[in-house]
């Protein structure tokens, strides 16, 4: 069995580490560590934006991402029915609560999908995919 994580909070230096699957913790580098207690900060991998094809309806979208061998952290922002682009959530508008959309599922290391809801006045979705990398 491979060790893929260490939590050691005891002593002087505490120790977080969780390697990518497949891949000893105590052997792991630079690239094969998801989290690594000696600082972590987020490497923008790929950007992108999703424009919806269907409006009046609620409707399901996939797009791919690019493959870091493992599901990476998404950020997600809608695109507005002026083109900006917006926090995600609840938004009101025109007296009511529209739902613009919401991250359905990550099928796999390369796809998400999403759902627009049939009230969402969103065109679509501006995406940036993360690689937590150390200092």
């Amino acid at each position: 069995m491979i060790k893929r994580a260490i939590f050691n909070f005891s002593g002087g230096s505490p120790v977080f580490r969780i390697s990518k699957p497949g891949i000893d913790v105590d052997l792991a580098g630079d690239d094969d560590l998801l989290m690594d207690e000696r600082g972590l900060y987020a490497q923008v991998v790929q950007t992108g934006i999703l424009v919806r094809t269907v409006f009046g309806s609620t409707v399901d979208m996939t797009f791919s991402i690019v493959d870091l061998g493992y599901k990476p952290y998404l950020i997600i922002w809608p695109i507005n029915d002026d083109d900006a682009i917006v926090r995600p959530g609840i938004m009101k508008r025109y007296g009511s609560s529209n739902q613009i959309f919401y991250l359905l599922r990550q099928d796999s290391n390369t796809s998400v999908t999403v759902r627009f809801a049939s009230s969402s006045i969103a065109k679509g979705l501006y995406y940036q995919v993360l690689r937590l990398k150390r200092l």
